[in-house]
């Protein structure tokens, strides 16, 4: 009796699964807070130090003019009096912020943006009065248009190799309090509600006043924390040393 020859199966489709390895070369990281909590400067002292070990320089794309003060000598400053060594542009326009990071020079080793408050307004503010409801909201068949360059920066914010670190304001969040009324539960990044969370890293940044002394300290806890190490951990006048445990696992020599 002749032997069977058993033939291929067609169609079968290959799995695309391999060993998972830490690929993850650059840091994201979104920072949120009120006014005057140091988020723009913490992030200027996290950018120094990783710009120098890569060699290249940070860049600064700012919506609010706030880099203004600290491209100077500050003698009285404490902390960093010198002149913070960067480059600069600002805008309030969307396709301008895209445009930019588009065009970043090879030498960028980081990229400080302040704020994603104001680029998710710049969003909403794109859709004229006269295509509004009569409560003023955009309606539901407009938000796809809105999103879309919205979404277009968060994705070059994510993907350009660059370390990130992204400002937002901080706004209060509420809740029914059982009595027909709303209470204060907390504070919430101001903007798109999921861009927060694409980030590798979320801190939540407050300023402290001591009303005997008068000294002001600053506070980040880390809310979020993909590496495992900072999150829910808080720390006083944060510097680049906060966030040194984390930075073996992205290429900071790129």
């Amino acid at each position: 009796m002749a032997k069977k020859v058993s033939t291929p199966k067609t169609g079968v489709k290959k799995s695309k699964f391999k060993k998972a390895t830490c690929d993850q070369a650059f840091l994201k990281m979104a920072m949120f807070g009120a006014s005057g909590s140091g988020k723009t400067f913490t992030a200027l002292l996290y950018a120094e130090e990783l710009a120098k070990s890569m060699g290249k320089k940070t860049y600064l794309l700012d919506t609010e003019l706030g880099y203004q003060f600290y491209v100077a000598d500050v003698p009285e400053r404490d902390v960093h009096p010198k002149a913070f060594n960067i480059e600069a542009h600002h805008t309030r326009s969307l396709s301008e912020m895209n445009e930019q990071i588009d065009t970043l020079p090879d030498d960028c080793g980081v990229l400080i943006f302040d704020s994603l408050t104001q680029a998710w307004s710049a969003a909403k503010d794109h859709v004229p009065e006269e295509k509004k409801n009569n409560v003023g909201a955009i309606p539901l068949h407009l938000w796809g248009s809105v999103k879309k360059p919205y979404k277009e920066l968060i994705k070059k914010l994510m993907n350009g190799h660059f370390h990130a670190f992204v400002l937002i304001r901080e706004k209060n969040s509420f809740d029914d309090d059982g009595a027909g009324g709303l209470r204060m539960t907390g504070k919430l990044p101001q903007c798109e509600s999921e861009s927060p969370y694409e980030f590798n890293m979320l801190s939540h940044h407050r300023a402290i006043m001591d009303r005997k002394t008068k000294v002001t300290t600053y506070e980040v806890t880390f809310e979020k924390d993909r590496t495992g190490i900072l999150s829910g951990k808080t720390f006083i006048n944060p510097s680049y040393k906060t966030i040194e445990p984390v930075m073996y696992l992205f290429g900071t020599n790129q």
